[in-house]
C-alpha cells in the first residue's frame, strides 16, 4: 500500500486560507470527478488543436503525422503520469509550483510560480483570438462585413461569456466545459467518420508507419520526429485540471485519474480525426493539406463532404474555442489565488467571491490582462489575430514544455529522496527520465533553435522566432525574482511547499487508483 506524506503548515496564512470564511478560501469539495475531468479535455481545445495546432506537423511528416501523433501521445503520458504521481501526493491550487518546491526547493517553486504567470496571461488570448478571426472572416466572405471591427467586437464578447461563467463559480463554468465538450467532440467525431466512410479505398493503417514520412529534407525518422514534437502544441492545456484540486471532492484521486486520462482521450480523439483528414485528402499529397483552401484545409475537406454543414464545424470550432478560454481563465485565476495566499503576489489576488468562491480579483486583472494583449497584438502584426494567435501560442507553449520537464524532474529527485513514499522504480525513475528525453528536444523546437543537432528543428519565421527570446527573458526574470524572495522573505518561499487541503480524502484510495 502506498504512503502518503500529509503536509501541514501552522501559521497564519494557512489557517486563513482554509478558513472557508469566503474572503480568502476556494469552496472545498464542489466538483465531481467529470466537471473536473472536463475541464482538462475542454482546456486543451480539442477543435482547435485537430483543425489549427497538429496539421502544421504535417510539413514534416507527410501523410505519417499520425504516426507521429502517436509518439507525442507517449511522450504526453509519460508527463501526465509524472503529474498525476505529484498531484496524488500534494492536491493544490498552486498546481506545478507546489510539486517542483516538494520535489526540487522552495526557490525553484517559486520561480515556477513566476513561469506560469505568463501562461495564464497570454493562454485565454490564444482563444480569443482566433474566435475573433473566424467570426470576422465568415462574415466578410459571406456578408462582406468588415472583419478588424467585427473580430475585435466577437473577440469582447467571448471574453464578455467568459467573465460571465467563471464570475459565477466554478460548479457553473466546469459544468459549461462538460456541455461544451461535449458538443465538440461529437461534430469532429462526425466528421471524422464522415471522411473515412467518403475515403472508401483510400484507408489504410499504413499512415501509422513511415512508410509515407517522404517530405523533403525530413525522410523518415526525422520527419516522424519533427511531426511529433509539433504534435505536443496541441494537448498543451490538459494540465488546467491541476488548480482545481482544492475544490474537488478526493482531490488527490481525482486529479490524478484525471491528468491521466484527459491526455489519453484528447490524444486518441485527435488521432482519430487526423486519420480522416489524411485518407480522405489522399496519403500522397497530404504533405501540401496546410496550403489547401487558402490554408484552411478543414474547412475545404468539410465543404465537400457537408455542402453547407461547413458552418456545423465552424460552430464546434467556435465553441472549443469558448470552453478552452473557459477552462483556462478557471485554471489561471487559481494559480494568482494560490500566489495571493502565500503572499508571492499582492494579497489582493487572495480575495474570493463570498457568494461563488471565485478569485474575483484575479478574475478582473487576467480579463484586462486580455483585453490589452488580445487587441495590442491583433491590431499591431500585420497578419492580425491568426498570426497574433501563432505568437501568444509560441510563448505559451515555450513555457509550457519547461514547465512540464521541471516537474518530470520534481518527481524524479522527490521519490529518489523520500522512498518511503510509495516508490516505484518504473513510475519514479523511468517515467521521468523518458519525459525529460521527449521535452528537451520539444523546448528546442518550440523556441526554434538547435537544428545543427535535431535537423527537424526549422528556424521560426518572423515574428514568431520573437517570441522565444520573450520566453528567455521571462524566465531571467524569474530567477531574479525567486532569488530575491528567498534572501528578503524566504517564509513565502517555503510556503510554497504548503497543501492547503482539509484532510478529508481518502488517501489510501488515491493509492489504489
Amino acid at each position: 500500500m502506498m504512503a502518503f506524506e500529509e503536509i501541514r503548515r501552522d501559521g497564519p496564512d494557512a489557517s486563513t486560507a482554509g478558513s472557508g470564511d469566503g474572503t480568502s478560501a476556494l469552496k472545498a469539495g464542489q466538483l465531481g470527478f467529470a466537471e473536473v475531468l472536463f475541464q482538462a479535455l475542454a482546456s486543451a481545445a480539442p477543435g482547435l488543436s485537430v483543425t489549427l495546432a497538429v496539421i502544421v506537423g504535417a510539413s514534416f511528416a507527410g501523410a505519417s503525422l499520425s504516426l507521429s501523433l502517436v509518439f507525442a501521445l507517449v511522450g504526453l503520458l509519460l508527463v501526465a503520469t509524472c503529474i498525476g504521481q505529484m498531484a496524488a501526493r500534494f492536491p493544490s491550487a498552486g498546481g506545478f509550483y507546489t510539486f517542483v518546491a516538494n520535489g526540487l526547493h522552495p526557490a525553484v517553486g517559486t520561480m515556477v510560480a513566476w513561469l506560469y504567470l505568463s501562461v495564464w496571461i497570454v493562454f485565454p488570448s490564444t482563444l480569443f483570438l482566433p474566435f475573433g478571426s473566424f467570426i470576422a472572416s465568415t462574415l466578410h466572405d459571406d456578408f462582406g462585413w468588415p472583419e478588424k471591427p467585427v473580430w475585435i467586437v466577437a473577440a469582447l464578447l467571448c471574453m464578455a461569456l467568459i467573465y460571465w461563467l467563471v464570475g459565477n463559480g466554478a460548479k457553473l463554468s466546469t459544468n459549461a466545459s462538460i456541455v461544451l465538450g461535449v458538443i465538440e467532440f461529437a461534430i469532429l467525431g462526425a466528421l471524422a467518420i464522415t471522411l473515412i466512410v467518403k475515403a472508401g479505398s483510400n484507408n489504410t493503417l499504413s499512415v501509422f508507419t513511415p512508410h509515407y514520412a517522404t517530405v523533403e529534407g525530413f525522410v523518415g525518422l526525422s520527419g516522424i520526429v519533427g511531426g511529433m514534437i509539433y504534435a505536443i502544441y496541441g494537448f498543451v492545456g490538459f494540465e488546467n485540471v491541476v488548480p482545481l484540486a482544492e475544490e474537488a471532492r478526493e482531490p488527490r484521486r481525482s486529479v490524478l485519474r484525471a491528468s491521466l486520462l484527459s491526455p489519453l482521450i484528447l490524444g486518441l480523439f485527435i488521432i482519430f480525426c487526423t486519420y480522416a483528414a489524411t485518407v480522405y485528402f489522399g496519403p500522397a499529397r497530404f504533405s501540401d493539406f496546410t496550403a489547401y483552401n487558402d490554408g484552411a484545409p478543414w474547412f475545404g475537406i468539410t465543404k465537400e463532404v457537408w455542402h453547407m454543414g461547413w458552418y456545423v464545424l465552424l460552430f464546434a470550432i467556435l465553441n472549443s474555442a469558448i470552453a478552452s478560454a473557459n477552462g483556462a481563465t478557471n485554471a489561471g485565476i487559481r494559480h494568482l489565488f494560490a500566489m495571493g495566499r502565500i503572499k508571492l503576489l499582492p494579497s489582493a489576488f487572495a480575495r474570493t467571491s463570498p457568494a461563488t468562491g471565485t478569485p474575483i480579483f484575479a478574475l478582473r486583472t487576467v480579463l484586462l490582462i486580455s483585453v490589452v494583449l488580445t487587441l495590442g497584438t491583433g491590431l499591431l502584426l500585420d497578419g492580425g489575430p491568426l498570426q497574433a494567435f501563432g505568437f501568444l501560442g509560441t510563448i505559451e507553449t515555450c513555457v509550457a514544455i519547461l514547465l512540464y520537464a521541471l516537474v518530470a524532474l520534481a518527481c524524479l529527485v522527490y521519490f529518489l529522496r523520500n522512498r518511503s513514499q510509495g516508490f516505484n522504480p518504473l513510475l519514479h525513475v523511468v517515467v521521468p527520465v523518458l519525459a525529460l528525453v521527449v521535452m528537451i528536444p520539444a523546448l528546442m523546437a518550440a523556441i526554434g533553435v538547435g537544428s545543427a543537432i535535431f535537423p527537424f528543428i526549422a528556424p521560426l519565421p518572423a515574428p514568431l522566432n520573437i517570441a522565444g527570446y520573450i520566453a528567455f527573458a521571462w524566465l531571467i526574470a524569474g530567477i531574479v525574482y525567486a532569488a530575491w524572495i528567498w534572501r528578503v522573505y524566504p517564509d513565502r518561499a517555503r510556503m510554497t511547499e504548503v497543501v492547503f487541503v482539509d484532510g478529508r480524502d481518502d488517501a489510501e484510495s488515491a493509492a489504489k487508483s
